[in-house]
Parts: structure tokens; sequence; C-alpha cells
């Protein structure tokens, strides 16, 4: 009796905790459905690929800012700085999809700083990111 009485416990504890898990959403935000940035150098460029999937309320989206530093001895030096106003760093769309493309020396190091966003009427979303490549 004692025994099926802690499993019955056990099975009701496991259920609630499981609950909050069921009840969570895929999307990314109110505003973002899925985002990626992935940089990569190729033969004397540097390139970084945004793709940004917003929700069906979306209507502007893309890179808030892309900032790219070299590093010159033990320094990060910005060698490029693009804005949301500058081409093709947003949309008036749902979906974003662009690959900026940056020259770059085969032998130094670069940190990219990206920020993306999707904006609706109810406001906007953003998420910042950091790479060394």
């Amino acid at each position: 009796m004692k025994v099926t009485r802690i499993i019955a416990i056990c099975l009701a504890v496991c259920m609630l905790l499981t609950l909050p898990i069921c009840a969570s959403s895929t999307r990314a935000s109110e505003q973002l459905n899925s985002y990626s940035v992935y940089p990569y150098r190729a033969s004397g460029e540097l390139n970084v690929s945004v793709s940004i999937s917003g929700t069906l309320d979306v209507t502007k989206i893309g890179c808030e800012v892309i900032r790219v530093y070299e590093q010159v001895g033990s320094v990060w030096v910005l060698r490029e700085y693009l804005r949301e106003d500058d081409p093709n760093m947003s949309w008036d769309s749902r979906v974003y999809l662009y690959t900026h493309t940056f020259d770059a020396n085969d032998n130094s190091e670069y940190r990219v700083y990206v920020t993306i966003f999707a904006e609706d009427p109810d406001g906007r979303d953003t998420r910042s990111f950091t790479y060394y490549v």
C-alpha cells in the first residue's frame, strides 16, 4: 500500500514539473520566430550571413548594427560600422536573408559584433552576438 502511494506521489510531482515545458512556446520572442548569424572568412573577405524570420505581425526586420574590429597588436581597431539605416541592413518584411561582405586581411584576427531586430506595432526585440573569426 505504501509503495503504491509513493509511486502515485512521484508521478504527480513529475507531471507538475513537466507542465511548464509543455506550455512553452517554440518562438524566440513575440517578434522573432527564428534567427541565425554566421560570420565566416573567404580569401580577402569577411562575410556575415544573417537569417531572420519574424512573426506574422512584424513590419520591419534586419540588423540594427554590425561592427567589425581588427586586432592590431593587442588592440581591437574598428574597421567597419554599419547602422540600420545603411543599405541592405533592414527590410520592411517578415524575413531577412542577407550576407554582408567586408574586405579582410588573411593574416588578421577579427571580432564581429552584430545586433539583429524585428519590429511590430507592439515593439521591437533585439538580440546581440559577438564572434571572433
